[in-house]
């Protein structure tokens, strides 16, 4: 499954996507890590990381809302 949303791509089977589950206080959240290509998709490659909602039934549909939408992840300290 390969998504785009705003310049960010997130592909299933490349290495530096990911997407975390959790549920908590009776809702499920995803955190999404993707790849920022630029609006022309030629500039040099970013990790980014949103988070947000998240739907066992529309999973394509959660990934791409958390994308264009979704509060910004910040990298935690080790």
């Amino acid at each position: 499954m390969k998504i785009t949303a705003n310049g960010l791509v997130f592909e299933e089977g490349d290495s530096l996507c990911k997407c975390i589950l959790s549920n908590t206080q009776g809702e499920l959240f995803a955190f999404v890590q993707c790849l920022d290509t630029g609006m022309d998709g030629k500039e040099s490659v970013m990790v980014k990381r949103y988070w947000g909602r998240y739907s066992h039934d529309d999973r394509a549909g959660s990934i791409e809302d958390i994308m264009r939408n979704g509060g910004k992840w910040p990298v935690l300290p080790d």
